[in-house]
């Protein structure tokens, strides 16, 4: 008799299995673009109000025996206006895999959180059929998972909170963190070189305000808000056409297949974007590509001599979008870049027997 035998992972085994993205950003990255997320999906429901969103780094001083200090990152937090955590939220939030995910690509992208944080709760006041209710949750690497309904609560706007903690990186992540604290102006620039493209879209007509904010012992240290005064616009806008081919196999005699390509249809329109920005708020001049209007891949090119060189007190960043990099089947699992084989690697696949494509 046969069965069928499922083996099921943890959150850290999943860790483990994905791998830790690159860019040591990625847990910050993950928890903004679904606060970004969930204020469109408020403004879907064409409800009034001022979308904001704050992110805080926390740091404790801690004083050792022979009365040494030592600074450390405690937590991160995300907070925001947007939906909350409805039920639709909820079951998205607390699946893998699911295909309603879009740049997390299928639910992967909440791994990268857990690859640099053993703990994150959940804060959310929100309304939903006319009900206003409260949801808490705590959620560790082990896979506890604690969570807590209120109904009958009293609120005067949405607030979900979201806070990473438990740091558990290598010393070049808690490096790159704790240098924030020091130097505000380093935030601002990783703020812009990963959103930068979203907070103009998001402030063009909804007015997005997206603060940031160092917390040292409970007390703020320094902040800034990004708003209609300072969210920079591009100078220059194109937009270009991408022929994408796929491959046609068909099978003649002794069984070998030959292959022919052929443009897909409609073709994919790609816009790019160009920001020109002070040499003193942004770090280098680099091209992005981006998926949901989220940096995900530098794009290298060869005319940028130097990234780090200015012209006329000045740097570039370009962001490039289009459907065909929203696909989260063309995203890694680390949400660090893009999956497009090349024509060469796909017939060599399909001549190993790999893929079999049929008129």
């Amino acid at each position: 008799m046969s069965e069928v035998l499922e083996k099921k992972i943890s959150i850290k085994d999943a860790c483990n299995l994905i791998g830790k993205a690159k860019d040591v950003f990625a847990p910050i990255k993950e928890a903004v673009t679904n606060s970004l997320d969930a204020i469109i999906q408020r403004q879907e429901t064409k409800e009034t109000f001022q979308p904001k969103i704050i992110i805080s780094f926390h740091y404790k001083t801690k004083i050792d025996l022979l009365h040494n200090k030592e600074i450390f990152l405690d937590a991160v937090s995300i907070e925001d206006n947007g939906m909350g955590f409805t039920s639709k939220n909820l079951y998205n939030f607390k699946q893998f895999a699911s295909p309603a995910k879009g740049l997390n690509n299928r639910g992967t992208g909440i791994i990268q959180i857990f690859c640099r944080f053993d703990k994150l709760n959940v804060e959310s006041l929100f309304s939903e059929d006319n009900k206003d209710n409260e949801y808490k949750a705590s959620w560790d690497i082990i896979g506890n998972y604690e969570e807590q309904f209120n109904k009958e609560v009293s609120f005067s706007d949405n607030k979900t909170k979201i806070t990473m903690s438990c740091f558990s990186g290598n010393e070049d992540d808690r490096k790159f963190y704790e240098r924030y604290l020091g130097d505000l102006d380093e935030l601002k620039k990783d703020i812009l070189k990963h959103f930068l493209l979203r907070l103009w879209l998001g402030n063009k007509e909804k007015k997005l305000e997206l603060k940031i904010q160092t917390i040292l012992d409970d007390c703020i240290e320094k902040e800034f808000v990004f708003d209609s005064t300072n969210i920079p616009s591009p100078d220059k806008e194109e937009r270009v056409i991408i022929d994408t081919k796929k491959a046609n196999v068909t099978y003649k005699k002794g069984n070998k297949p030959q292959v022919e390509w052929t443009s897909v249809e409609p073709q994919y329109p790609l816009t790019i974007h160009r920001f020109k920005l002070p040499a003193t708020d942004i770090g280098e001049n680099a091209i992005h590509l981006c998926s949901k209007n989220i940096m995900v891949e530098n794009f290298k090119f060869s005319a940028i001599k130097r990234k780090d060189s200015s012209f006329d007190g000045y740097r570039y960043l370009t962001c490039i979008c289009g459907e065909l990099f929203n696909d989260p089947q063309n995203v890694s699992h680390t949400v660090d870049h893009f999956i497009f084989p090349s024509q060469k690697d796909v017939e060599k696949e399909i001549k190993d027997g790999n893929v079999q494509l049929f008129n």
